[in-house]
């Protein structure tokens, strides 16, 4: 096969020469933009919570709030950066990481990913595809390997142990600067190939411009209710995290009342975290006697604000918890999550030519 023309080969140059305009795409529309909403909603929450007096439970939900928020807000350079490297990573509370897993895959689909690394399908679009199924022979191993998503390419992607805002902001721009350089490492193995000729040559390049780091956002992703979006969705994961399974053991004790002494029957309680959604077929049913679901009380200034937040997202004229948690409240939770990440989705999520 005749290696390509000089004007293909130019083109090809040409994509090279606009990997620094994408790159400034992406972090104008989406990485600051972004960070900038996450820092204000996680401001407000952990106000909020030391209002409360729970100063130190907010601390400890900082890096399962970033979870949330990230599987919130679309697809894209979030579910690259930290879809599928975090969940297997860290350990996050257990419906938190349920909640990541459904959304960031339903963000996946709407972006068209469909090949099991998703950075490298950020990167290549289908080009890694067929390089997974050696289709594409001029995508080396050393391509693939740098393509991969493993903290040897990508270091950015391990840096969650704790997720503030400052490097919320600082991680997403360390990824993109990275793809940016596996993005011209690919095309640049691709214009230098001398077995290609001109129709393939442009085919894969074709293919390249495809995937989503060549298709950056064109308006900023915050369209001005990201901030508040995200401070809901961290209020509707604390009432997730709220519940807890008591289950009961009956024993037999002696009790006396200073004449003689006998035999009674009492119960013991034992008390374990949830590791289902309020959805699940799987979650606990009350069983009388046996076992039951309880929930943690979610203070009166916490009610206030999440209320006020779910008013305004939903239009509703009634909040979510004007008294104590219970079961309706637990399936309203999960549905506004799920209504905020589908929104989110279909409002920001740059757009992907098949």
């Amino acid at each position: 096969m005749a290696a390509a023309s000089d004007s293909v080969r130019g083109m090809i140059n040409e994509s090279l020469d606009r990997i620094d305009k994408l790159e400034n795409k992406w972090m104008l529309y989406t990485v600051n933009p972004y960070s900038m909403a996450y820092d204000d909603a996680l401001e407000a929450f952990k106000a909020k919570m030391k209002e409360q007096e729970e100063e130190d439970k907010a601390e400890s939900l900082v890096l399962s709030l970033a979870m949330i928020a990230l599987s919130l807000c679309g697809g894209g350079i979030l579910t690259a950066a930290f879809g599928s490297a975090v969940l297997k990573t860290i350990t996050v509370d257990a419906a938190t990481k349920i909640i990541c897993n459904n959304n960031m895959e339903r963000a996946f689909k709407a972006a068209h990913f469909i090949a099991t690394n998703k950075t490298a399908s950020f990167i290549a679009g289908k080009v890694w595809d067929e390089a997974e199924s050696k289709a594409t022979a001029f995508v080396s191993d050393k391509i693939k390997s740098g393509l991969s998503q493993n903290a040897a390419s990508f270091p950015s992607t391990t840096r969650f142990q704790s997720m503030t805002s400052f490097k919320m902001s600082k991680t997403l721009e360390q990824f993109i600067r990275e793809a940016k350089d596996k993005a011209s490492d690919l095309i640049t193995g691709l214009r230098d190939n001398n077995n290609i000729g001109d129709m393939e040559g442009l085919q894969q390049l074709s293919k390249i411009e495809k995937g989503s780091f060549f298709n950056p956002p064109t308006k900023n992703v915050d369209d001005g209710t990201l901030g508040e979006d995200l401070e809901l969705a961290f209020y509707m994961n604390l009432i997730l995290n709220s519940d807890y399974l008591e289950t009961y053991e009956r024993y037999t004790r002696r009790v006396t009342d200073g004449l003689g002494s006998s035999i009674e029957y009492a119960l013991r309680a034992h008390k374990s975290d949830l590791t289902e959604l309020p959805s699940s077929p799987n979650y606990p049913k009350r069983i009388s006697g046996e076992q039951d679901v309880l929930y943690n009380k979610v203070g009166g200034k916490l009610r206030e604000r999440m209320n006020e937040l779910y008013k305004k997202k939903l239009r509703t004229k009634d909040g979510i918890l004007d008294g104590k948690i219970n079961d309706r409240t637990m399936l309203d939770a999960e549905r506004t999550i799920d209504i905020l990440a589908s929104n989110s989705i279909k409002k920001r999520i740059e757009t992907v030519v098949e």
